[in-house]
């Protein structure tokens, strides 16, 4: 109930989010094997577990979709905040359990119907700043296109744009440990007041995973 009072009086629009985990770069560690957890709302997933090469960087490209309900202010036309919570998982050698390195959560909201996906480098919130010389960073693209189904969304890295780009930040990796997102802009965008609480993201799980669940009964029917 407290989630259909928020929205009351806001209009309903259905769409997909396309988010592709592409590497992570500056790791204290040249051994063992990364991944990568995310959650959105009430969809999670996993990355593979990739080798940390022997300058504490790793890589997966891999690409993610979720389905995604937003809502729309009348008056103002603001759209509801949706982020992506990102949690950085290694396994050192000769170790079962993988421990936490650090969190991050990428605020989705304004790519929406951008002509371009964002491709953008993030900071990560490390766990145990005392082993880190510097902050890890991750590279993401992610992309949020409204009146859309899930198997209507282009492949993101299959995108020449999108291709290019990373080609620019991974060349520019050899020359500067630099991210294209400041610590200065980390730090604002992170502890802005718009970025959404855990319960806030939480608040149309149901609508986004009914919405998950039509889109396979429908594939299904499709097939038969």
């Amino acid at each position: 109930m407290k989630g259909l009072w928020k929205h009351k009086g806001k209009k309903k629009i259905k769409g997909a989010l396309a988010f592709s985990i592409i590497s992570i770069s500056r790791l204290a560690t040249q051994t063992g094997t990364v991944f990568v957890k995310w959650k959105r709302g009430g969809h999670t997933g996993t990355t593979k577990k990739s080798l940390v090469n022997e300058h504490g960087e790793a890589q997966w490209n891999e690409e993610f979709k979720s389905p995604v309900t937003m809502f729309q202010d009348s008056k103002t036309k603001e759209f509801d905040v949706k982020a992506i919570h990102f949690s950085i998982k290694l396994n050192r050698q000769n170790k079962r359990t993988a421990v936490t390195v650090g969190k991050v959560k990428i605020n989705v909201t304004k790519s929406i119907n951008e002509p371009n996906p964002v491709i953008k480098e993030f900071y990560i919130s490390i766990q145990n700043p005392s082993k880190h010389k510097h902050k890890p960073i991750l590279l993401v693209c992610y992309r949020l296109v409204l009146d859309i189904k899930i198997d209507q969304m282009e492949p993101l890295l299959f995108i020449p744009f999108v291709q290019e780009k990373i080609a620019q930040i991974e060349k520019g990796r050899t020359k500067s440990t630099k991210p294209i997102v400041s610590e200065e802009e980390y730090s604002s965008f992170t502890d802005n007041t718009s970025i959404a609480t855990d319960s806030e993201v939480d608040s149309t799980d149901e609508i986004d995973r009914q919405t998950e669940m039509e889109f396979k009964v429908n594939f299904f029917k499709k097939k038969k």
